[in-house]
């Protein structure tokens, strides 16, 4: 988990920055498309972007939670140590 705080945390160089960057703003552009589509079809914006959030964390939440330390505050100190 500590490698997934150091990815905000640590400094790129310019070229990584911009390619980032570049994937992230690409992923979005690819993921707008079925939003739209769905909210197109009648289900409300706020409901679209409720389960396009939802759904991937409640498939991510079994790797959380098996790998959570044992208590909150291990889970903080884990979360904003130097690596």
């Amino acid at each position: 988990m500590i490698w997934f705080f150091s990815l905000f945390t640590r400094q790129y160089e310019q070229r990584q920055a911009l390619l980032i960057i570049f994937f992230a703003s690409s992923f979005w552009g690819v993921l707008w498309v079925p939003m739209r589509y769905i909210g197109a079809m009648g289900l409300s914006r706020l409901w679209v972007v409720v389960l396009f959030h939802l759904l991937p964390a409640l498939v991510m939440l079994p790797l959380i939670v098996k790998t959570a330390p044992s208590s909150r505050r291990d889970w903080w100190r884990t979360a904003v140590a130097e690596p």
